[in-house]
């Protein structure tokens, strides 16, 4: 009875948690929504582009930083699972110190390679040179801050502490749409400007989260450690995770370079609003993934594998159904949104953004098997297999750019790529752990597939029906909310899940009834 209890209570954290995140996450994107149109008119295509890729540059050498941030997370969230404060202390100390560390290595690579790189190989207009280099400064500026922040996001994280990240989130997103008034209001070089404010709400959210931590949790006292073994223990972790780290800054931003040497900043700029739509549905999905990966953490290291194998396989399923019911009718009518949203609309946007995510809708079904795997910190031969395959497929799409072909080859490479990890990560957690692979296929992909199958047909028929406006953008969105709920409940849901949705549906309704009495 016990452990029932506690599977219940987790699961009523989980799903507070994900509520507290969601309203961050609607505020959040209500005004991105409406800053992205203006900061993309306000620099012009061009320079949307050039924050975009320059940005990424010194994004390529974080890779270090989110190996450890990785690392650093996840014994956290361990040693608070088994209740080791004293260990925690250590590790949250011995993290902090890495991490300093870190950040003096990324400043001199930074500072050498990369800047060399930025002003001799990359495709920018010479006339908009002295603000990419402005652009990059204040970049690295933002990268040192963000590194030696890690060890303290990590554990308002660890303690779930998601309510208090809810309400940051909205403080920063005000205080992103001040940026963007004040880049309308100011008469001074607008992607230059952009960059300094930017950089102004890092720092300012940064010295929050270490004041917050500090006053909050016991272990974010920092006290210097000197201890080998822990030392090896976490650069051990996260330098496999550094391998995998490296195999994600290929496919973003080393993508996103070999777009500017081949295409140039307008292409650069489709493939930045491609992001940024990604980021606004896939939010949905990571706010949920967010409030879940420390449950999974904490049900291993407390040995309770049969619920850490539910929540990993109705984590993968839920997640995938609700990319799924917001991505629908964005893929469909991408080209008229896009319209809408944007005054300019760059060139391989619309083409982006539908192989983007279906890209994305299949990494869903594996992500929180990948939080499994980082929980058994046996991860050697996963990242060496994920950097084996990414590093063999980017050379391939840097072979076929060669040979002529046009950007929206980069999005089929990473659409394979989805698939071959989807292979790894349950080939890896089944050698990892007691797990059958039947049992995901039948439970999650087959479920999954029959969900997308159903829901398909309808919205994409009235599309066709209607002619483009504002109205067919309603009624096809409409259509496809309505007949993947159907979808996902009759078919994608087993007995226990449907059970779940009923009795919570009749309590709200029940709640509901008895307040307007």
């Amino acid at each position: 009875m016990l452990q029932i209890k506690s599977s219940s209570e987790n699961n009523k954290r989980i799903a507070k948690n994900t509520l507290v995140l969601y309203v961050r996450m609607f505020f959040s994107l209500l005004v991105s929504l409406y800053t992205a149109r203006v900061i993309l008119n306000t620099l012009g295509v061009a320079d949307y582009g050039i924050n975009n890729v320059v940005a990424g540059v010194v994004t390529m050498f974080g890779f270090i930083n989110a190996a450890m941030a990785t690392g650093t997370q996840r014994f956290l969230t361990f040693e608070l699972g088994k209740g080791d404060i004293l260990q925690l202390k250590r590790v949250f100390s011995m993290s902090l110190n890495i991490h300093i560390i870190i950040a003096l290595i990324i400043f001199v690579l930074a500072e050498t390679i990369g800047l060399w790189f930025l002003n001799t190989k990359m495709v920018i207009p010479p006339e908009r040179m002295v603000a990419a280099n402005w652009v990059y400064q204040l970049s690295i500026a933002s990268a040192m801050i963000s590194i030696t922040q890690v060890p303290y996001s990590a554990s308002i994280m660890a303690h779930e502490r998601f309510n208090i990240y809810a309400y940051v989130g909205i403080v920063e997103v005000i205080l992103r749409l001040v940026i963007v008034l004040l880049l309308v209001l100011i008469a001074w070089d607008k992607l230059i400007l952009y960059a300094t404010l930017g950089l102004c709400v890092a720092s300012g959210i940064a010295t929050f989260y270490r004041y917050y931590c500090k006053i909050k949790f016991e272990e974010c006292t920092y006290h210097f450690e000197r201890n080998n073994t822990l030392f090896k223990t976490l650069i051990g972790f996260s330098g496999w995770s550094l391998i995998g780290n490296l195999s994600h800054i290929l496919l973003t931003q080393g993508m996103n370079i070999l777009i500017n040497l081949f295409f140039g900043v307008a292409v650069n700029a489709a493939r930045a609003i491609t992001v940024q739509v990604e980021n606004a549905i896939n939010s949905f999905v990571t706010n949920f993934m967010v409030a879940l990966n420390p449950q999974i953490t904490k049900n291993y290291a407390t040995n309770n594998f049969e619920h850490m194998r539910t929540l990993m396989e109705r984590g993968a399923k839920f997640s995938f159904f609700l990319f799924l019911f917001l991505s629908l009718p964005v893929f469909i009518e991408a080209k008229m949104i896009l319209k809408l949203w944007l005054k300019t609309v760059p060139e391989y946007t619309v083409i982006f953004i539908r192989l983007n995510l279906v890209v994305v809708l299949i990494y869903t079904l594996t992500n929180t098997y990948l939080t499994g795997i980082l929980a058994t910190g046996n991860i050697k031969r996963y990242q060496l297999k994920i950097a084996i395959m990414v590093t063999i497929l980017y050379s391939t799409t840097f072979i076929l750019l060669k040979q002529g072909f046009t950007p929206e080859i980069t999005y089929v490479i990473y659409i394979i790529i989805a698939f071959f990890v989807m292979i790894l990560r349950i080939s890896a957690i089944k050698q990892l752990m007691d797990f059958s692979i039947m049992d995901y296929v039948k439970n999650v992909v087959l479920k999954a597939i029959a969900t997308v199958l159903v829901s398909i047909p309808l919205p994409l028929l009235l599309s066709f029906y209607f002619q483009p406006s504002l109205m067919r953008i309603i009624v096809v969105s409409l259509s496809s909310f309505f007949i993947s709920a159907i979808g996902i409940y009759v078919v994608g849901l087993d007995k226990p899940e449907k059970k779940i949705i009923t009795a919570f549906v009749s309590t709200k309704l029940k709640h509901l009834m008895s307040n307007n009495n």
